[in-house]
């Protein structure tokens, strides 16, 4: 079975929608603004660069610690991302339609 391209779009969108996921987690319980200030290290303070914000990547290439002071990036991040991901494929391979299936992915994120 080929993938169509809406089915591959949906999954390179997965992870991202993951990251931006994390931000909310992270920030909202805080009462922090979403859009501002840009990610940055909690301990440090020191703005992610645009190679530190690829999603899973950027956390395995840094081995889960801030760039700048080497603070353990907690796991839940990763977790969130694999989790979006994994919602996608699911929708993926249940929706009969491609409707259906950005109906799904977008509620079961």
């Amino acid at each position: 079975m080929a993938l169509t391209i809406g089915e591959i779009l949906l999954l390179a969108v997965s992870p991202a929608v993951g990251s931006f996921l994390n931000v909310l987690i992270d920030r909202l319980p805080r009462r922090e603004n979403i859009a501002w200030p840009r990610s940055h290290c909690q301990s440090c303070k020191s703005a992610l660069a645009l190679r530190d914000l690829v999603p899973i990547l950027s956390f395995i290439m840094l081995r889960g610690r801030c760039r700048k002071c080497g603070t353990e990036i907690g796991a839940w991040h990763l977790y969130v991302e694999i989790s979006a991901i994994g919602c996608a494929v699911f929708a993926v391979i249940v929706a009969v339609s491609p409707l259906q299936m950005w109906l799904g992915a977008s509620v079961l994120w």
